[in-house]
Order: C-alpha cells, then sequence, then structure tokens
C-alpha cells in the first residue's frame, strides 16, 4: 500500500485486535505490533478500538489511519 499511495496519502481501514490459531488468513495482531509494522513508514493519526464494529467483531477490531511519510 505504501508504493501505490502519493506523498502524504491517507490510508484508513479495519485491523483485528486479536490472535487467531491457524495461519491466516484472516490475520490477526495486537495494537503495538501494528504500531511497530506500520510506523517506519507511516505517521500512525489513528489506531484506536473501533466504535462501528458488528455486534459480533465489537472489541475485536482497530480503526487505523495512516499517513504516508
Amino acid at each position: 500500500m505504501h508504493s501505490l499511495l502519493k506523498p502524504n496519502g491517507i490510508l484508513t481501514g479495519l485491523l483485528f485486535k486479536r490472535e487467531f490459531a491457524q495461519q491466516g488468513p484472516p490475520f490477526g495482531g495486537n495494537q503495538a505490533d501494528y504500531q511497530q509494522l506500520f510506523e517506519s513508514q507511516f505517521d500512525i493519526l489513528q489506531l484506536t478500538d473501533s466504535t462501528n464494529s458488528i455486534p459480533q467483531r465489537q472489541g475485536n477490531e482497530l480503526f487505523f489511519e495512516l499517513r504516508k511519510k
């Protein structure tokens, strides 16, 4: 995604905030892992619990907003 974005481009979406027993997909992780993964190439504008998840995923998703460095 980094290579597809223009300078200062914004990437937003949802990430799972949990680990899965099987190898993905879907892929899981935690907030600290995602922060470490993205911070070298993006400014992390938001990485917070999602407030708009469907009931079955409530508390298991993170909303992210990243800006390309």
